[in-house]
């Protein structure tokens, strides 16, 4: 449950009295969705320098993965795209925090 400091710190946050410490924090939303854009809006209000990925040139965002360091948190959010595989290779290959695949239990992915 964390120390006493930092769990009166998060309530802090949660209650609006004091600011998320993600100024220094990256978040990552990968593939271009409805999903990807409520996160990169959420975590802009919070702090976060927000960047969206997708390989497809035709969609929204970036099509290659900028250099990543240990503030990163990576959230791939369609688990069905055929470009998955690649962009956990590659996202694996930088020292992220944090990565993490959504999508829908009911409809299992190949991954």
């Amino acid at each position: 449950m964390g120390t006493p400091h930092e769990h009166d710190s998060s309530c802090a946050v949660a209650h609006g009295d004091a600011r998320p410490g993600a100024e220094d924090r990256t978040l990552v939303a990968v593939f271009a969705t409805p999903v990807a854009a409520h996160l990169l809006r959420y975590g802009a209000d919070l702090g976060y320098r927000t960047f969206l990925i997708d390989p497809d040139k035709d969609r929204d965002g970036a099509t290659d993965l900028p250099p990543l360091d240990g503030s990163a948190d990576v959230v791939v959010t369609d688990h069905h795209r055929p470009e998955l595989g690649p962009v956990l290779r590659d996202v694996l290959t930088q020292p992220v925090r944090w990565i993490g695949v959504m999508g829908n239990p009911r409809h299992p992915a190949p991954h």
